[in-house]
């Protein structure tokens, strides 16, 4: 065993929470909320959830992820078994399980549960174990996948209460980077849709603008029409963008951008679930060829959000900049510090250069 090995081998929970916190991981499934709370009691966790349901029928980078990265799962699974959870279990839909996912069952030799199996008998199976459901949109929801694959109904509760972390697989990924290569959050997966020419998987720096998004997919802001609205999220769970066209810039918890005509998005607005946009059936997703593989996007300039979800406004507190307009600053430089009132986390550079603008809610770079 190496040094970096031996290191990493005798981190206590302490450390592990510190690092999660310092790399600035948010819950990158769409929640936004700071991953270090969720591993801030690991003494009351025996198990680690992964959801790889992906259910939007537009996203590919978390099944990318793994099926391109099982040695970095694998030996992060091996880590937190060796120290912290008595099981890891992935759940994901039996259709993704030959194209996706077959490598990393072979990597880990884990349980497999196909769906006539579930749900999966904790009392006898531990380690990493592989359960398949029914392609069901809402098993994508953390507590329909545990109740699902387990048995477990932790509802209206968190699942840490009951034992349980439950991670979105880019965010577990964005934790494995931190611990074993000390690698902060500085890019994101985003899947851009709609109204567009093309379907794209990009692979691009925290703080994008939506104009260099959006061109990616053959569409230029400026001709936007009056009656087409911007939405953050996939097809199933989406919302409309707070911010100005102008101002936005790609957001740690952002995996998909929609444009989309008002009148389906009006059409979409679930009256039970607060800022839900569902316009999976409003919709034909497959009309386009879809890019399956991420391509890397490097902007001029990024607007780097101090808050990745402006809904926990209050529960979460804003980054605090600690740098000024006119500063040189370098790509993973920490930019912004976590706010000492609350929950918060700190904001790296995604790009090399210069600070142009610093403001309540961004920081702007330019290279």
């Amino acid at each position: 065993m190496d040094e970096l090995s031996k290191s990493i081998q005798n981190l206590s929970e302490g450390d592990v929470t510190q690092i999660i916190r310092s790399a600035g991981i948010v819950g990158a499934g769409g929640a936004g909320f700071p991953t270090y709370k969720k591993w801030s009691n690991l003494e009351d966790v025996d198990n680690l959830l992964i959801n790889l349901q992906e259910s939007e029928p537009i996203f590919y980078s978390d099944k990318n992820l793994v099926s391109s990265n099982p040695e970095s799962f694998q030996k992060f699974f091996q880590w937190v078994l060796d120290n912290f959870f008595e099981s890891v279990v992935i759940g994901s839909k039996e259709k993704y399980r030959d194209e996706w996912i077959k490598k990393l069952e072979q990597l880990t030799d884990g349980s497999i549960y196909l769906h006539d199996d579930l749900p999966i008998d904790l009392e006898e199976d531990s380690g990493v174990i592989f359960g398949y459901t029914h392609d069901v949109y809402d098993f994508s929801r953390d507590f329909s996948l545990l109740r699902v694959l387990t048995g477990v109904d932790v509802y209206p509760n968190l699942p840490t209460e009951h034992g349980w972390i439950t991670q979105n697989t880019e965010t577990v990924y964005n934790i494995y980077k931190a611990i074993f290569e000390g690698k902060p959050v500085t890019e994101k997966f985003v899947h851009i849709n709609g109204n567009t020419p093309m379907h794209r998987c990009l692979k691009a720096p925290i703080g994008t603008p939506t104009k260099d998004l959006l061109k990616e997919a053959g569409v230029e802001t400026e001709a936007l029409k009056q009656d087409q609205i911007l939405l953050e999220g996939g097809p199933g769970w989406c919302s409309a963008l707070e911010n100005k066209l102008a101002e936005y810039g790609l957001s740690k918890r952002t995996n998909g951008l929609l444009v989309m005509d008002r009148k389906i998005v009006e059409e979409g607005r679930a009256k039970n679930e607060e800022n839900r946009i569902n316009i999976l059936d409003k919709y034909e997703w497959s009309k386009k060829n879809h890019e399956k593989q991420p391509e890397n996007i490097q902007p001029d300039i990024v607007r780097i959000p101090l808050l990745s979800n402006p809904h926990y406004r209050g529960k979460v507190q804003s980054s605090q900049p600690i740098v000024d307009s006119g500063d040189r600053v370098e790509k993973e430089q920490v930019i912004a510090i976590p706010n000492s009132n609350g929950i918060s986390i700190p904001q790296h550079a995604s790009i090399d250069g210069v600070v142009e603008e610093v403001t309540s809610s961004h920081i702007t770079i330019e290279k």
